[in-house]
């Protein structure tokens, strides 16, 4: 009803249903020229199976994660073959595990507004499956982002449509970046908070200074 009547809203409810569904958030980044993981979006075990296979003993695992959603990423270790088996009720995304620092970008409008380095150690699969993330004791670094990366991080948040985007990256140890996926309510205050990143201040800023 609001976006009906044009009343500003951070973000539009219509842009956030449409890119928590995963597999269209990809063809965006890939459409765009995001480098990404070898992804497979499927529920055909054989073709899942073969991916498995052909990862595996490359640069590491292979992780999977819900086609929409936010549960934690898992690998095929963490569950049965034949759990896997029934993949065919409902298809899942699969990708080569990128082995790297974890980055959380926060976009707001046309700006990249932080961009920080999430110290957790080397193995975690997740970095929100971490203990001292849980417990609100995770450490950050500021990074600055080539401007390339900048540039295509918020090519992606505007054309899903959204005012604020937190667009998570893997950066490996010879320096390349690997785009995983945009969130529409990003979680920044920590961030905010030991880094001072003008987060909140700058949405606050856009939400005044523009019109629906």
């Amino acid at each position: 009803m609001y976006e009906q009547h044009q009343v500003r809203l951070i973000n539009p409810p219509s842009a956030s249903m449409v890119s928590r569904r995963k597999p269209y958030q990809l063809s965006v980044l890939r459409r765009l020229g995001c480098p990404l993981p070898d992804t497979l979006i499927s529920n055909h075990y054989p073709d899942v199976k073969a991916f498995i296979q052909q990862h595996n003993g490359l640069n590491g695992d292979v992780i999977l994660k819900p086609a929409a959603g936010g549960a934690l990423t898992l690998t095929p270790e963490h569950i049965s073959e034949e759990r896997l088996k029934r993949i065919r009720f409902a298809p899942a995304i699969f990708q080569q595990r990128i082995h790297g620092s974890d980055i959380r970008v926060v976009v707001v409008d046309d700006q990249v507004v932080s961009a920080a380095k999430i110290n957790v150690p080397d193995h975690t699969l997740d970095f929100r499956g971490d203990q001292t993330y849980q417990q609100g004791q995770i450490t950050y670094d500021t990074i600055t982002l080539p401007k390339k990366i900048a540039a295509l991080c918020v090519a992606v948040t505007q054309q899903l449509g959204l005012v604020i985007g937190g667009i998570d990256l893997k950066l490996t140890a010879t320096g390349d970046f690997y785009f995983l996926e945009c969130n529409s309510s990003p979680i920044y205050l920590d961030v905010e908070r030991k880094l001072q990143h003008p987060i909140t201040e700058m949405i606050c800023l856009n939400f005044n200074h523009k019109k629906a």
